[in-house]
């Protein structure tokens, strides 16, 4: 029980620090994604976990969708895009 309650306080700490990183640097996190493809699932699992965890922000994540889905798409390789979007639609 411990463990699952700091890995929430983790998870919380890591997506509401990287969402405004993110949108304060937006390409050189997508030019590090592109470059370390293997970052790809974790960060884009941490960034959508920003938008209703806890029922946080959750009338947050059309508008950050709509802003950045398409550049997510295009700075990343294919395949990276389409797994780095599929973290959205949980």
């Amino acid at each position: 029980m411990a463990r699952e309650k700091l890995d929430a306080a983790t998870t919380e700490a890591f997506a509401g620090d990287l969402v405004p990183l993110y949108e304060k640097h937006e390409e050189p996190v997508l030019a590090v994604l592109r470059d370390l493809p293997f970052l790809v699932p974790s960060t884009c699992r941490y960034l959508s976990r920003y938008f209703g965890f806890e029922d946080r922000n959750r009338e947050k994540k059309p508008a950050f969708l709509a802003t950045h889905a398409d550049r997510i798409e295009r700075a990343l390789a294919p395949e990276d895009g389409k797994h780095c979007l599929e973290h959205f639609a949980e």
